[in-house]
């Protein structure tokens, strides 16, 4: 999933994901479907997504993530059982704001469960935004320092 007006980024990702075997979705800015969404990682933009959007996904997973054993198991009006135990959502976020100190400042860090992935790359270059994801989506997890570094030397072999 892609929150961002980028569309070098959009284009980028989406010969990323068609190489892959995957799709790529996009909604629209101040979006709530990443609460509903699947996905196999996430790339945000969180000025584009908007403060409102951004604070009901953290919401969101607060309540996932809160690591509570007395709130389970979750029980309806009748008794019956819901869920036994937590769903964590442990979906890797690579967040691309513009200004990362000015975002830190305005919005609160996403709560995820210990050895999820959350990376904070500035601007989002997209040589290393897909370098993110393609490894998110072969190996299941990145490196963020073996991803810079591995761009770097493309690039350098590109000069």
């Amino acid at each position: 999933m892609l929150v961002s007006g980028r569309i070098d980024l959009a284009r980028t990702l989406l010969n990323t994901a068609e190489k892959m075997g995957c799709s790529l979705y996009i909604p629209e800015p101040h979006c709530t479907e990443l609460l509903a969404w699947n996905s196999e990682v996430q790339v945000i933009d969180r000025f584009y997504m908007g403060e409102e959007a951004w604070e009901m996904l953290c919401d969101f997973l607060e309540d996932v993530n809160k690591d509570s054993p007395d709130d389970y198991p979750l029980r309806d009006e009748d008794g019956e059982i819901l869920l036994e135990e937590p769903l964590y959502d442990t979906t890797p976020i690579i967040i691309i704001d513009s200004n990362i100190r000015k975002s830190r400042r305005m919005f609160r860090n996403p709560l995820k469960p210990p050895g999820s992935q959350v990376f904070w790359v500035e601007g989002g270059p997209e040589d290393l935004v897909e370098e993110l994801v393609i490894r998110i989506l072969r190996d299941g997890r990145a490196d963020l320092s073996d991803a810079i570094d591995c761009v770097n030397a493309r690039r350098m072999r590109r000069w």
